[in-house]
């Protein structure tokens, strides 16, 4: 299989954006890639928070553009950076998702016919409310048809968020990135506006489907019903993990061990020349991070 880019995004929530560390570490785990951040915000690039996020890998600054919440930006600056990757096959993510092994997104990625947007796992809206939608994790393809859906072009982020406030909805109330809600009916959600295109504005736009094909109640550690069995994690049975927001919130049992998992190399290979012992204070140090910077 050939290299492939994730890229997640975030606003300015430290109870978001303090997960950068440790997504990084997880790709350059099992993948040998780091990840790309899209990052809204109105700090500037000099400031320490953006300094110190890119010692684990690349963030790309967005204006908070005017019209959209934030927190809306913050799920949607990850389209307009993966649609500047021209050629390069992107993968997104959720910033508060981790994977906990190889095979599962291997085989994923293989199954893309090249030129198609890879989208997995719409049968979990099979007979719902929601059905045509399908799960953002995963969706993979490359950066030229991330523009060609996004409608990006050549515009600025400002402009196309712009752009995005112009759109009418269709299907569901979910679709209006003006929605000030985080959560609920009256919320934003990407999986709704997509939704609309590819059956309206985007209908034939090319694409493969396929089904997420797992058990995630056994097959992921999830915060709804969060549990991390030791033998099983560290035999890689586990698909990925999809952490409480923030990470430690009421200190969930077996996240230290987590997390010393994720960042151990894999094999007894020292990631891009640390040592094991810088490996190890970063893991232990980033409850710190995620709190070193809320206002």
């Amino acid at each position: 299989m050939s290299q492939f880019l994730p890229i997640v995004s975030v606003n300015d929530n430290p109870d978001f954006y303090g997960f950068w560390p440790i997504v990084c570490r997880a790709w350059q785990k099992f993948f040998q890639v780091t990840p790309k951040l899209a990052f809204v915000t109105s700090r500037p690039e000099t400031d320490q928070l953006v300094v110190r996020m890119r010692e684990h890998g690349p963030v790309q600054l967005y204006p908070v553009a005017p019209g959209a919440p934030s927190h809306n930006q913050g799920m949607l600056a990850r389209f307009y950076l993966a649609a500047q990757q021209g050629k390069t096959e992107v993968t997104i993510e959720d910033i508060d998702t981790v994977p906990l092994q190889e095979t599962f997104i291997t085989r994923v990625l293989q199954q893309r016919a090249p030129g198609t947007m890879l989208l997995v796992g719409s049968e979990v809206y099979a007979r719902t409310k929601d059905a045509g939608k399908f799960p953002i994790s995963q969706m993979t393809g490359e950066g030229y048809l991330f523009n060609r859906l996004f409608s990006v072009g050549r515009l600025s982020y400002v402009e196309w968020i712009a752009l995005l406030l112009k759109h009418k909805e269709r299907f569901d109330h979910q679709e209006n990135p003006r929605n000030a809600l985080p959560d609920g009916n009256q919320r934003f959600s990407d999986e709704s506006l997509i939704r609309c295109w590819l059956e309206t504005t985007h209908k034939g736009f090319p694409f493969t489907a396929i089904r997420r094909g797992v058990n995630v109640h056994r097959d992921w550690i999830d915060r709804t019903w969060w549990a991390v069995d030791q033998d099983k994690l560290t035999a890689g049975r586990y698909i990925c993990c999809n952490f409480r927001r923030p990470m430690f919130m009421n200190n969930p049992a077996g996240i230290e061990e987590l997390l010393f998992y994720l960042t151990q190399p894999k094999g007894g290979v020292v990631w891009l020349g640390k040592t094991e012992e810088e490996d190890e204070r970063i893991w232990k140090n980033l409850r710190e991070f995620q709190q070193a910077h809320k206002e």
